[in-house]
């Protein structure tokens, strides 16, 4: 596989998963306590979007190495706007019912539901998309060269 292949493999991955880690890292400024476990890795919603940062790095690669005018480009640039969408529209909806969800089985009380708590933060406010964007953008230029 040729280097430029495998920069278009690796860094969208390295690029989503300094975003995961940097979200821990804003996790322990804001909470003032450090738990760093896979869940925590995994975990989503949050500052940046890591959905956006490695589609719009693995965008602007493709960009770089392809062209604007080459087809991969056009199917990548779709594809972004498709995964950036549902993780700030789609993915808004469900964290908003998830939320309603704990509030209304707070209210019902029953001792059976009682152990229900499902997480309340799964989409992205558009600032941590645009934020998602930038730091893809500014990653995939930073790393190009390597």
């Amino acid at each position: 596989m040729s280097s430029n292949l495998w920069r278009l493999f690796l860094l969208p991955y390295l690029c989503g998963l300094s975003c995961q880690l940097i979200k821990i890292f804003n996790h322990r400024i804001m909470k003032k306590k450090f738990n760093f476990t896979l869940n925590n890795l995994l975990e989503l919603g949050g500052m940046p979007s890591a959905h956006s940062a490695a589609t719009i790095s693995l965008t602007t690669l493709i960009a770089i190495y392809y062209g604007i005018n080459s087809p991969l480009f056009i199917i990548a640039l779709f594809l972004s706007t498709f995964i950036i969408g549902e993780a700030y529209v789609v993915r808004g909806v469900i964290s908003r019912h998830t939320q309603l969800l704990n509030k209304m089985v707070k209210i019902n009380g029953k001792k059976e539901l009682a152990e229900v708590n499902l997480t309340g933060r799964i989409g992205h406010t558009p600032v941590e998309v645009i934020a998602g964007v930038i730091f893809g953008l500014v990653f995939a230029l930073a790393f190009i060269g390597i």
